[in-house]
């Protein structure tokens, strides 16, 4: 089964087996459902005995640790759920690794493959790569995306003028 990471152990906090975790999802309230997590690089199964988000982190207390020494060598590791286990989307809405290696088909034509979505700036960048291995971006806003169809992969796109012109 694919794992999907949803937490970045940073540190242990308190005495009681709790772990301080980078939050890796656009979905916290997932620490609240009663699914299978999978710690650290072993994939350990856990069950989750309560949790609190904290700025940017999510502390959480697991049900099978109770001392700090039990927790110590997840940091620097991951928490991960199966990739079934993910929250539903409304329509429209994609997971970007879902979308990794779809086609971008401008004017009718191959453009090139997505290869990531930069989620760091004010709306969401598509980075696709050329067949000759040129990099390429442009916002993921309606403006630019026309469609995607998951079924055929592909994503359709009104292209920028110079977006794919050699420099």
């Amino acid at each position: 089964m694919e794992k999907i990471t949803v937490g970045y152990v940073r540190n242990t906090q308190g005495l009681d087996g709790e772990l301080k975790l980078e939050l890796l999802t656009d979905f916290p309230e997932r620490f609240a459902e009663d699914i299978t997590y999978f710690l650290g690089t072993e994939e350990i199964p856990v069950s989750i005995e309560s949790y609190r988000i904290y700025k940017d982190n999510v502390i959480i207390k697991f049900k099978e640790f109770d001392f700090i020494d039990e927790v110590e060598d997840f940091k620097g590791q991951y928490l991960m759920i199966d990739k079934e286990d993910r929250f539903p989307l409304e329509e429209g809405q994609y997971y970007i690794e879902d979308l990794k290696g779809f086609k971008i088909i401008g004017d009718g034509k191959l453009l090139g493959i997505l290869v990531d979505i930069n989620m760091d700036h004010a709306q969401p960048i598509i980075v696709g790569k050329t067949e000759q291995n040129k990099e390429f971006r442009f916002p993921g806003v309606e403006a630019f995306v026309e469609s995607v169809n998951e079924e055929k992969e592909e994503i359709y796109i009104h292209p920028i003028e110079g977006m794919l012109d050699e420099d």
